[in-house]
């Protein structure tokens, strides 16, 4: 039976979230974790249900990629594929699908593994490729302004918060 691209459903959600544990080497054994996992996929699957995409290969989900769009941006969640089936293009077969969510975005953004696979396929799509950096160290969390002391950090004309709730 020939690699298939059908829309997700709820019925895939535990395959999804097994070929995501075993595309990212992960063997979650915590029933807890794997829940976690199932409602990572649901969560996009409730609120951008047509932007989620399976590869299926002889009944069995092989590969997933799931999309969103916020204020006109559209962004690449998830795309695993199967290590089983990685060499077959089911990741591909996906991510082209999911691409076609751009249409009626401005623009479009993808925060990527350090996989050269994925990094290749995403420049082939037309991404720019932007390295980002790692940093270690204690955070000085006394020098980041809080949003309530009025001074957002400034960057070319545009303002920017950086907070997350509990910080004192």
């Amino acid at each position: 039976m020939p690699l298939t691209v059908r829309a997700l459903t709820s019925e895939d959600v535990e395959r999804a979230a097994r070929v995501m544990a075993d595309a990212f080497g992960m063997r979650v054994s915590d029933p807890a974790e794997r829940r976690r996992m199932e409602e990572r996929i649901e969560h996009l699957l409730r609120t951008d249900p047509e932007r989620g995409f399976v590869a299926v290969d002889d009944g069995q989900v092989v590969a997933v990629a799931q999309a969103m769009v916020r204020e006109r941006l559209w962004c690449l969640s998830l795309l695993v594929a199967d290590p089983s089936a990685r060499r077959a293009g089911a990741g591909r077969a996906v991510f082209d699908r999911a691409l076609d969510g751009l249409a009626g975005a401005d623009s479009g953004l993808i925060v990527s593994s350090n996989d050269p696979r994925a990094l290749r396929l995403y420049a082939r799509a037309g991404f720019e490729l932007r390295a980002t950096f790692q940093a270690a160290g204690a955070v000085n969390r006394s020098r980041i302004a809080h949003p309530s002391a009025g001074s957002p950090a400034s960057s070319g004309g545009r303002s920017a918060w950086c907070w997350r709730p509990g910080w004192s």
